[in-house]
């Protein structure tokens, strides 16, 4: 079980680069060589949700997608730290 801030210190390719998706916790790190937006993109959510950036390029919403983060789940986030749709910003004016 992680809290949101500790999947914030992992930011960087040396401590690790952590996002979180619902409920769970990842490690991208071996990820970011091969994501096909490039490396920069993908540390734009280092130590963060993925979930605005998901709002902003819907085409990760596939089941293809969320089934390339299965290998890199490393844990929980702890009930009280999982974002609500509410809280997600709202994209839908770009």
């Amino acid at each position: 079980m992680y809290r949101r801030a500790e999947v914030s210190k992992h930011r960087t390719l040396a401590s690790k680069v952590w996002v979180t998706y619902e409920d769970s916790v990842y490690d991208i790190t071996q990820f970011i060589k091969v994501h096909p937006g490039g490396a920069e993109k993908l540390m734009m959510a280092a130590g963060g949700a993925i979930e605005p950036f998901w709002e902003m390029y819907p085409f990760h919403k596939t089941s293809t997608v969320k089934e390339l983060l299965v290998p890199y789940k490393i844990g929980q986030l702890h009930p009280d730290d999982i974002l609500k749709k509410s809280d997600l910003a709202d994209f839908s004016d770009i």
